[in-house]
């Protein structure tokens, strides 16, 4: 390797040590700025001292001379905290965290031959000196020029600016405001740490594949074998002619050989599949990072904006070691961000408005990271500040057109907060630099969505907004909806779709020049699955079938009827994205393998309607038409986190005449109870948020439901489970290992 590759290589492995320095000095400079001082500081303090002293060492063996002479100041300030002869004042580390933000921002540009550095560079560095060396000077100076830090000058100090406050760049949008034109964090995308444990679990697993290759080799030699046996005795059955006996013999010797061929080949299949998927599951934990990639700049970044806005706030992390697919990290630092500004801005009271409501004058920001058993996360973003206001959002709906007045006495309260997702929606009356324009949060559910993931948000006035996303661990793999459209296959992720049914000619109705179909009780909007993708459609109205294949898409502000040619059936891949070429192509999210070996675009059903069928009907009540008529029809609630599981049920009660409503979890459940009358509740027990046995709980608590026949059908079959579901107050308990259509009907039958 010549010297200059390998100074590259260096600076690269310098980056990623000054990261992790980096962070430590600026988790160690929040930390001594809680009040009150505690018996720890001198540790934390000898904590930054160290992490300075490391990073001075570093940026002087790749000559980077002026984060050499940044630390060594900071160094020295810390050398004489650390020795009793300085106490840090609130202005100091203002100034001491300008200079971790000039480093990081030094750092983002290592290797960058273009990059000068800012003209406050120097001034800082005196600013620095000055606090060592002249710690009252530097309160009086500071004391007496207030208006420096409004407005920056040669002469200075090192203010709050856009180029000295690095965060990932965030979902905003206004990208000129004060806090939001900002480098990239320090880090290294394509490169990853890896313990040599896994490495050599995956070996081990490779090395498997040697044997899979010395099978192979031995049934290629088998069937070239008999292949080379059949030609010969074809080659003397055309010359010769072969006896019966032994045209017998012959076929019975290597049927046997092809019985035994067909085995082997089964085991090498069998061992084949394990082999690949343990290696697979091994190869995508290597992309796993822990969370706190993201979460790392949360206290930093909250801390700038809390003293900007003028509010007091403490952040509470917890999880922060879970991990993810580094990808799923990347895509999910926009939606966090934009929460936790969401949070900081709207949701947090100023420390007047607090104390008056008789609240801690100090807010509070808590994020918490779990995983479930079944590998997806979710991450909680929650304040205890004022709530969402249920009537600014409505009046902002009907505004905005996406509701109508007759919508609102059917929506539930959490129907309500999901409007927050809208595009448009803000609760803010003026517009400012971090929030206002009601773009940032339909951009966070968007983003989310083409994770394959969820977002919901929870609120109560006065205590507090709650914000739940949930994600899968790894994006390697997908399951999806395998569709027929002008002669072209196309796969629709199964998180896109709500249910696949048929419909006739006469199912569809006009309603405002829009062609609808009657979906669960509301009247949703038709769409041409090749009018979308703009392909050519050449049937005619004449041979339109009778019945018509279509899926129900949920696009997480509403829901579409998309009519496509067939529809075959949900299968498991992996998707490819399409390249930095193809990245503005809309509504296409990459491309996958069928069985068959066809590579096959993957829909994004939520671009392509929106981006060419926002003119569309919004959601109608069927009542909203005025002939339609209302049979008397008992009305269940069925509940279930799986949309399988909630599609499965539907189909099935629908199909024996009753009127169904879905809820996603207990907690939706009850909100949904609160607002309508049911004459069933079909619920799982496994959910988010509320679990089957609370929301069974809480029923028999209230009075108006208290006698509501309730069912929980679940996987969960021991005797406690039983017990446990039946002391709770459910009238029924169904597993579904032992499930039956005519254990369901027939239990609901006798209930109702």
């Amino acid at each position: 390797m010549d010297n200059d590759a390998f100074f590259l290589e260096l600076l690269e492995d310098f980056k990623l040590e000054a990261a992790e320095h980096l962070e430590n000095i600026e988790t160690g400079l929040l930390e001594l700025e809680k009040p009150p001082a505690s018996a720890d500081d001198q540790s934390v303090v000898e904590m930054v001292f160290r992490e300075m002293h490391s990073l001075k060492g570093a940026a002087r063996a790749v000559d980077l001379h002026d984060i050499e002479q940044l630390c060594m100041n900071l160094e020295s300030v810390f050398g004489e905290v650390k020795a009793g002869r300085l106490k840090l004042s609130p202005t100091m580390f203002d100034e001491l965290h300008k200079a971790s933000d000039m480093l990081r921002l030094l750092l983002t540009q290592v290797g960058n031959q273009s990059f000068s550095k800012p003209s406050q560079f120097a001034f800082l560095l005196k600013t620095i000196e000055t606090i060592r060396l002249n710690p009252q000077f530097f309160a009086d100076y500071v004391n007496a020029e207030p208006a420096l830090a409004q407005k920056p000058t040669e002469q200075a100090v090192l203010p709050v600016q856009a180029e000295t406050i690095i965060l990932p760049e965030p979902v905003v949008e206004n990208p000129e405001g004060p806090l939001f034109n900002k480098p990239e964090p320090v880090t290294e995308k394509g490169s990853v740490r890896i313990s040599t444990e896994k490495l050599y679990g995956i070996l081990q697993q490779a090395e498997e594949l040697i044997g899979i290759k010395l099978s192979q080799e031995f049934i290629s030699e088998s069937v070239n074998g008999i292949s080379e046996r059949l030609k010969r005795y074809k080659k003397a059955e055309y010359s010769n002619g072969v006896s019966a006996t032994a045209s017998g013999s012959f076929m019975s010797t290597h049927y046997e050989d092809v019985v035994r061929l067909e085995k082997n080949i089964d085991d090498l299949l069998n061992n084949t599949t394990r082999v690949i998927d343990e290696l697979l599951f091994n190869l995508k934990s290597l992309l796993l990072i822990p969370i706190s990639h993201v979460m790392q700049i949360v206290p930093k970044m909250v801390r700038d904006l809390s003293r900007e806005l003028g509010k007091e706030i403490r952040v509470e992390i917890a999880g922060g070691e879970t991990e993810l697919d580094r990808r799923i990290v990347e895509e999910l630092k926009d939606p966090i961000i934009h929460l936790i500004r969401n949070c900081v801005d709207h949701g947090i009271e100023s420390m007047a408005d607090r104390a008056a409501n008789g609240k801690n004058v100090s807010g509070l920001l808590q994020i918490h990271v779990i995983q479930d058993v079944s590998r997806r996360i979710t991450v909680t973003v929650s304040d205890d500040g004022a709530g969402l206001s249920h009537e600014k959002l409505l009046a902002k709906a009907l505004e905005k057109g996406i509701i109508n007045a007759s919508r609102i006495k059917e929506m539930a309260i959490s129907e309500v907060h999901q409007l927050i997702f809208a595009s448009g929606i803000s609760t803010r009356e003026n517009v400012t630099d971090l929030s206002g324009r009601g773009l940032g949060m339909s951009i966070v559910a968007e983003k989310v969505m083409k994770l394959g993931g969820t977002v919901f948000v929870e609120s109560e006035p006065g205590k507090g907004t709650k914000f739940i996303i949930t994600v899968p661990q790894s994006l390697s793999t997908f399951k999806g909806v395998v569709v027929s459209v002008a002669g072209s296959n196309y796969v629709v992720p199964v998180n896109e779709v709500a249910l696949s049914q048929h419909i006739t000619p006469e199912d569809i109705v006009m309603i405002e020049s829009q062609e609808t179909i009657r979906f669960n009780h509301e009247y949703i909007s038709v769409l041409r699955l090749s009018n979308l993708l703009k392909v050519p459609h050449h049937a005619t109205v004449e041979k339109r079938p009778r019945l018509m294949p279509v899926l129900i898409a949920d696009t997480g502000s509403a829901r579409y009827a998309i009519l496509v040619d067939d529809i075959f059936e949900v299968q498991e891949g992996i998707i490819k994205d399409l390249g930095r070429q193809l990245q503005s192509v809309i509504g296409i999210a990459g491309v996958t393998y069928l069985k068959n070996g066809a590579l096959v675009p993957v829909l994004n059903i939520g671009e392509l309607v929106t981006k060419q069928a926002g003119h569309l009907v919004k959601l109608f009540n069927a009542s909203d038409e005025p002939s339609a008529e209302h049979k008397s029809e008992k009305r269940l609630l069925v509940v279930d986190d799986s949309l399988t599981i909630r599609s499965m049920l539907r189909k099935l009660l629908e199909s024996e005449g009753f009127t169904v409503d879905i809820a996603i979890n207990g907690r939706n459940a009850f909100d949904m109870l609160s607002e309508k009358t049911y004459d069933l509740i079909v619920s799982d027990v496994e959910m988010p948020l509320m679990n089957g046995f609370e929301l069974t709980a809480m029923v028999r608590k209230t009075a108006s439901m208290a006698h509501l026949p309730l069912i929980l059908v679940t996987a969960l079959e021991t005797e406690a489970d039983k017990r446990r579901g039946l002391d709770a107050g459910a009238d029924a308990y169904l597993v579904k290992s032992s499930f039956e259509k005519g254990n369901l009907i027939e239990t609901i039958n006798r209930l109702i």
